[in-house]
C-alpha cells in the first residue's frame, strides 16, 4: 500500500504542476483541471488515510474514528482556499462582463437546499451554531457554474477522466490491497458474500462513480484507446459494488441508449422533429423490454436475497430509517430537525441501543423532510424541477443524455441522501458532475437554437 504521506504529496504537487502549467505558459489558470483535482482527489486521499480491515462482523464492532491527522486536515483547509481563491478570480473576471444566464436558475434552485439546511440549524428541533460547512456547496457548485459555462466540454472530459481514475483505481487496489478495498463475509452481499469497496468510501458511492464513466463513454462516444476494456472494468465496478439503485437506473440508461442508438449524435436542431417522431415509434417496444428487464431483476434480488425476506420487505433496512426520520419531521414539520440528523449525537440520543449505524435517511426526499422540514423539501423539488426543464430542452440533440443523467440524479435521491454532504468526498464531486453536464448539455442546446433562429447556416 502506497504510503498516505506520499499520495498527499502526490496530490500537493498536481495543484503546484498545474499553476506552475499556467505560469510557464502565460496563460490562464487551468481552472476545470484544477477544479476536478480537488474534488475527485481529495476524497481518495482522504480515504486512503484510514486503514480499514473489510472484514463484516469486525466492521460492525469496529469503533473507526473520524478525526483526521492533523496533515489531512491541513491539506483540507488548503484545498478549500484553493477553491474559494478560484471563486473570487472567476468573478473577479466576470465583473466587467456579464453573469452567464446559461444555467442560472440551476445555480440559483441548488443554492435553495443548502440555505434550507442553514435555517433549520437555526429553527429546527436541534438548534445549532451555524456551521460554516453548510456554505461549502454553494461555493464548490458556483464555481462549477462558472467553469461549465466557459470550459464546459473541458470539465466534462475531466470529470470523465477522474471516474475511470476511480474505476482503475479500486480494480488496482482489489489486486494489492484486498483486505482494504473488498468487503468479506457480508450476508447481503449477492456475490459469494463479497462487494467492492475500492479506493472509495462506500460501494454506494463507487458504483454511481463508475456508472456516471459508462454514459459519458456511451452516450458521448468518441475515439479512444482500449474502449471495450475501460467499459468492461466499469461494467464489473457497477454490479461489484452492489448499489442496487444504480442497477435500476442503469437499466432505464440502457432503454434510453437503445431508443437513440440509431439517432446521429449532436442531432442538427433543425432535424429534432424528425427524430422525436422516429422515437415515439419505437418507444412501446423499447418500454416493454425495459419492464421485463426490471421485473426480472426485482425478481433476481427477490428470491436471491441472502437475507430474505428482512432485507427485501425493508429495502435492506430503509423502511425503518424512513419512519424515524418522519417522525422527527413530526415534530418540527416546518424547520425540521436540523442538519445534524442521524449524526453521531442524533443516533446516540435516539438509538442508543438499537445498534443503528446510518448516517442519513438514504431518501433525499425523506431527509430533507426530517432535517429541514417543508422548507427543505420544497427546496429540493424546484431544484430536481429544475434539472428536469434541463434534461427535457436537451434529450433530442444529444442522444438522450441529459434525461439519463437527470434519472440518475433522481435515482440516487430514492436509495440515498446525496444533498445532504458538506464535505469534499464522492457525493459532492458527483453532485457537481450532475450539475456540470446539464449546463454545458444545455448551453450547446442554447447555442444551437439561437443559430437556427438567426437563419446563419450552417448550424451545429
Amino acid at each position: 500500500m502506497i504510503p498516505v504521506n506520499i499520495l498527499m504529496l502526490v496530490y500537493v504537487l498536481g495543484i503546484v504542476l498545474l499553476l506552475c502549467q499556467a505560469c510557464i505558459t502565460k496563460k490562464d489558470v487551468p481552472l476545470a483541471a484544477l477544479f476536478t483535482w480537488v474534488l475527485a482527489g481529495f476524497p481518495i486521499v482522504a480515504n486512503l488515510n484510514f486503514p480499514r480491515d473489510l472484514d463484516y462482523s469486525a466492521l460492525l464492532t469496529s469503533t473507526v474514528t473520524d478525526e483526521w491527522p492533523f496533515e489531512l486536515l491541513l491539506l483540507a483547509r488548503l484545498s478549500n482556499v484553493i477553491l474559494i481563491v478560484m471563486l473570487a478570480i472567476v468573478v473577479l473576471r466576470k465583473i466587467k462582463g456579464a453573469v452567464p444566464r446559461n444555467g442560472l436558475w440551476l445555480l440559483l434552485s441548488f443554492f435553495l437546499i443548502p440555505l434550507s439546511s442553514i435555517l433549520s440549524s437555526l429553527f429546527g428541533t436541534s438548534q445549532s451554531v451555524l456551521d460554516f460547512s453548510l456554505l461549502r456547496p454553494i461555493y464548490i457548485m458556483s464555481l462549477g457554474f462558472f467553469i461549465a459555462n466557459e470550459y464546459g466540454a473541458l470539465l466534462v472530459h475531466h470529470i470523465k477522466s477522474w471516474c475511470f481514475v476511480y474505476v482503475i483505481g479500486s480494480m488496482l487496489a482489489v489486486v494489492l490491497i484486498p483486505e482494504f478495498s473488498v468487503l468479506r463475509d457480508d450476508p447481503n452481499s449477492y456475490l459469494n458474500g463479497t462487494r467492492l469497496y475500492g479506493i472509495s468510501s462506500h460501494p454506494n458511492a463507487l458504483g454511481p462513480i463508475a456508472f456516471l464513466y459508462l454514459a459519458l463513454d456511451f452516450f458521448i462516444d468518441k475515439p479512444s484507446r482500449f474502449k471495450l476494456i475501460k467499459r468492461a472494468l466499469a461494467f464489473c465496478v457497477v454490479v461489484w459494488a452492489q448499489s442496487k439503485g444504480i442497477w435500476f437506473v442503469a437499466l432505464v440508461a440502457a432503454a434510453i441508449y437503445m431508443l437513440f442508438r440509431f439517432e446521429p449524435q449532436g442531432t442538427a436542431i433543425n432535424d429534432l422533429s424528425n427524430v422525436a417522431y422516429r422515437i415515439r415509434k419505437r418507444s412501446f417496444l423499447i418500454l416493454s423490454i425495459l419492464f421485463i428487464a426490471s421485473s426480472a431483476l426485482a425478481g433476481f434480488l427477490l428470491f436471491f436475497s441472502p437475507t430474505l425476506p428482512k432485507n427485501v420487505v425493508t429495502l435492506t433496512g430503509r423502511v425503518e430509517l424512513w419512519a424515524a426520520t418522519l417522525a422527527q419531521w413530526g415534530v418540527n414539520p416546518v424547520f425540521g430537525y436540523g442538519p445534524g440528523l442521524w449524526d453521531d449525537a442524533f443516533r446516540y440520543s435516539y438509538f442508543r441501543e438499537d445498534n443503528v449505524y446510518a448516517g442519513h435517511a438514504h431518501n433525499m426526499f425523506i431527509q430533507a423532510l426530517g432535517a429541514t422540514g417543508l422548507i427543505g423539501f420544497f427546496s429540493l423539488l424546484f431544484y430536481v424541477f429544475a434539472q428536469y426543464k434541463i434534461a427535457v430542452n436537451s434529450y433530442l440533440r444529444f442522444s438522450g443524455l441529459s434525461l439519463v443523467i437527470f434519472v440518475f440524479m433522481l435515482g440516487r435521491c430514492i436509495t440515498e441522501s446525496p444533498f445532504r454532504t458538506t464535505n469534499l468526498d464522492e457525493s459532492m464531486f458527483v453532485n457537481l458532475a450532475v450539475f456540470a453536464i446539464l449546463i454545458h448539455l444545455n448551453s450547446k442546446t442554447n447555442a444551437a437554437s439561437a443559430c437556427h433562429s438567426s437563419g446563419v447556416l450552417p448550424c451545429p
